[in-house]
């Protein structure tokens, strides 16, 4: 499902309240749980899927307003 938001503010929101999905995302079939991505562009969303092939090397990584961000094993954020 693809949602627009009224404005950019609301979407923030939303997106930025998704980590809070993990307290209550615990269903027991994987198919059930709660997603949201951004809707990024091909080659944005390429980027991310090779920074998903990294995750041995990177503490974590998010998209955020088209973004990739990476946090890498020191906790430094780029």
């Amino acid at each position: 499902m693809i949602v627009r938001f009224e404005s950019e503010r609301h979407g923030d929101s939303v997106y930025n309240a998704r980590g809070h999905l993990n307290t209550f995302n615990k269903p027991k079939e994987p198919a059930q749980r709660i997603y949201i991505y951004e809707d990024l562009t091909k080659r944005r969303s390429l980027m991310a899927f090779e920074t998903r092939k990294l995750r041995a090397t990177i503490s974590d990584y998010w998209t955020y307003k088209g973004h990739i961000v990476i946090k890498d094993n020191n906790n430094t954020i780029k």
